[in-house]
């Protein structure tokens, strides 16, 4: 009985630890591929259409800005500003417009996590997260871009 458990607890720990590394790496890879995004976006590789809307009210309407190159989703950012604080929402996409990443960040005084993010596997589910599910969902974001990459085509006519 003896030599029983520790055969079990081996057995365990290397049917277990390659699960939990692959998670890691996949992870690690769409956190490189969206720092090889970020960079790309700063030095300006990307097109810019921005959905802006001005009030003179506490709380601004959202700015959206949609970062694309050849009618591709790159990354969406919408930035919520109230009077003290701002809400940032990021969006990033792959090559195959998937999602990569949601990442929230708040400058709200009370908000206790500052940056939450969702990372998203290959086929779209999601493979890790320190946040609720965004409420616009990366498909919406994406039926949004299309529309407004739509829109801007069909008026570049005129």
């Amino acid at each position: 009985m003896k030599t029983d458990i520790p055969y079990f607890i081996l057995i365990s720990f290397f049917t277990v630890l390659p699960c939990i590394a692959g998670d890691k790496l996949t992870v690690d890879l769409v956190n490189k591929k969206v720092d090889s995004l970020e960079t790309e976006l700063k030095n300006g590789s990307f097109e810019k259409t921005t959905l802006a809307t001005e009030t003179q009210a506490e709380v601004s309407p959202p700015t959206i800005t949609f970062l694309h190159s050849d009618g591709k989703l790159v990354s969406a950012v919408i930035t919520m500003n109230h009077e003290g604080w701002q809400n940032r929402f990021q969006y990033w996409f792959d090559n195959r417009e998937k999602p990569l990443k949601y990442l929230k960040t708040s400058t709200r005084p009370d908000e206790k996590n500052k940056r939450q993010a969702v990372i998203y596997q290959a086929d779209g589910t999601v493979l890790w997260k320190n946040a609720d599910l965004p409420e616009l969902t990366p498909d919406k974001i994406l039926a949004e871009f299309k529309a407004a990459w739509d829109m801007a085509i069909g008026f570049s006519k005129y």
